[in-house]
């Protein structure tokens, strides 16, 4: 079995019509497999991340975010895709930790390009879990969580990469 790539995935402008019937294909779709919009040439993708188990969770009038989960790593070639093809920008926040893998990136659809942060192995291994204590340690402090340990080096990655 695979590992979980888990996403967050936030669209967002002007005319969200072609996006939300995306959406609405991909949730019936998931009921079965998992989603990738059919004008996606999977043979020209390194590998393609399919969606699954896509549930909205929230929308405004112009934005619309939804979480899911994909195989080893984030969908961020597909974002740019779909992107593309609904006339929107996309935000993807993701972890997998059994990777180390925690990032966010980030496709503007006016300049068409991708912004990938995401932690380096570094920053991953300041995160260490003690046994004997049955805690996390965040470079030696007992933290509450691993995650927000995670989410403290992104803040910094994402501010310091702006």
């Amino acid at each position: 079995m695979a590992n979980h790539c888990y996403c967050g995935i936030s669209f967002e402008g002007k005319d969200l019509t072609k996006i939300k019937e995306m959406i609405a294909e991909a949730i019936e779709v998931n009921k079965t497999e998992g989603w990738l919009p059919k004008s996606i040439d999977v043979n020209k993708l390194d590998y393609p991340h399919y969606m699954f188990d896509i549930e909205i969770n929230g929308e405004t009038e112009d934005s619309i975010s939804f979480a899911c989960w994909t195989k080893w790593s984030p969908p961020i070639e597909e974002l740019e895709y779909i992107c593309k093809e609904a006339n929107v920008s996309a935000t993807c926040w993701y972890e997998e930790s059994g990777m180390g893998i925690y990032g966010q990136s980030f496709f503007d659809i006016n300049t068409g390009v991708t912004k990938d942060s995401s932690l380096s192995d570094e920053q991953m291994n300041r995160v260490q879990y003690d046994e004997e204590r049955n805690c996390y340690l965040f470079d030696g402090k007992e933290i509450e969580s691993e995650m927000d340990a995670y989410e403290q080096m992104l803040d910094e990655l994402l501010k310091t990469n702006s």
